[in-house]
């Protein structure tokens, strides 16, 4: 039996805009590895293939930039294929949460200005329309889906594309530093001038 404050607290959130609920697949948030953790809030997976959980729980996804991808199993082959690698500056469509039973989503869920500095790419880009992985680095892109086919977990396919993200992290370490360091400090200090740090 629910306690009446969680389920007042559930019914607020499944009317939030910030909130989605997904039915009917099994949906869970992870820790990204440690040394994204200052970057990326957590990590959605959901698969389509497992039962459905006992609890119908939400999933925070608006407003949060968000590496996605989604893959699907070939029927033919038995091996997964990713179908979209996207990188969106504000969040994820509603769209993009619907599977069938041969789909796996992972999506990072970033913290505010990481994904721009982390993949170098504008921020205003970013923002006026999603960018597709395969379009920034095919190569690299390529490799992914090569390890991804032969990936045997969901969790070993997070294993993979986390190591694209921490490549990118230590490529452009410094400038996600500084930006983060600029961010808290704002947030901290509301009445402190960007331009005078």
């Amino acid at each position: 039996m629910e306690c009446c404050i969680f389920r007042s607290a559930k019914s607020r959130l499944s009317n939030s805009p910030y909130v989605q609920t997904i039915t009917n697949l099994r949906h869970r948030y992870t820790n990204p590895a440690s040394l994204l953790t200052d970057y990326i809030r957590t990590v959605l997976l959901i698969e389509g293939f497992s039962e459905k959980g006992s609890q119908d729980l939400p999933i925070f996804t608006n407003g949060s930039p968000t590496l996605y991808c989604r893959m699907e199993k070939d029927t033919v082959t038995g091996f997964e294929r990713i179908k979209q690698f996207t990188l969106y500056g504000i969040s994820a469509p509603s769209e993009c949460w619907a599977a069938d039973e041969k789909t796996t989503i992972i999506a990072w869920l970033f913290k505010p200005f990481v994904l721009p500095a982390l993949f170098n790419i504008s921020a205003k880009d970013l923002k006026t329309a999603p960018i597709e992985f395969s379009s920034l680095s095919p190569h690299k892109f390529n490799a992914i889906q090569t390890q991804i086919a032969y990936a045997e977990s969901t969790m070993t396919k997070k294993k993979v594309l986390e190591n694209l993200i921490a490549e990118a992290l230590i490529h452009s370490g410094r400038t996600c530093e500084i930006i983060q360091s600029v961010t808290e400090h704002i947030m901290s200090s509301p009445d402190v001038r960007p331009w005078e740090l």
